[in-house]
């Protein structure tokens, strides 16, 4: 609920479409800025440590959202270095650990699968960062589109 409401408030706020930094203008898309309010969330303590990536495929790329949109469709407009958001998903009916991988347009592309969930979703509680990126989008053997992720996690350490 709060990452909704942060999310709307950003994008009331994309509307400027432009920071000044001197007499120079700076254009930030409204994509970058809802990112942007995204990581806000996280303790920035804890970012300064990175872990080894981990490379995982998302699953459920083929099937439909609950709105009716076709997860085939939102992959297709993907590019590889993407950004993507990590939200758990409590009331999910098949997994309480679930964590959606969602585009920064709001668009859901599918689920960390559920070992890596669990340990992702932990952290995501303790407010520390894990970041995803798009790293490989291709078809499988029976043509359906897939996408392989690199998750930079970092330390639940705070540095002092």
């Amino acid at each position: 609920m709060e990452l909704i409401a942060l999310l709307v408030i950003v994008v009331l706020l994309a509307g400027i479409g432009y920071l000044f930094a001197g007499k120079k203008k700076v254009t930030v898309s409204p994509e970058d800025k809802l990112y942007e309010a995204y990581l806000s969330q996280f303790d920035k303590s804890k970012a300064e440590v990175k872990l080894p990536t981990v490379h995982t495929k998302i699953t459920g790329t083929a099937y439909r959202n609950p709105d009716g949109s076709d997860r085939q469709v939102i992959v297709s407009k993907m590019k590889t270095g993407e950004k993507l958001l990590l939200i758990p998903e409590p009331n999910n009916p098949y997994d309480k650990d679930a964590i959606q991988l969602v585009r920064v347009t709001g668009e859901l592309v599918g689920y960390l699968e559920m070992d890596l969930a669990l340990e992702i979703k932990s952290r995501l509680l303790r407010k520390t960062l894990v970041e995803a990126s798009v790293t490989n989008i291709y078809r499988d053997k029976q043509n359906v589109l897939q996408v392989t992720i690199e998750l930079q996690r970092y330390s639940v350490r705070e540095r002092k």
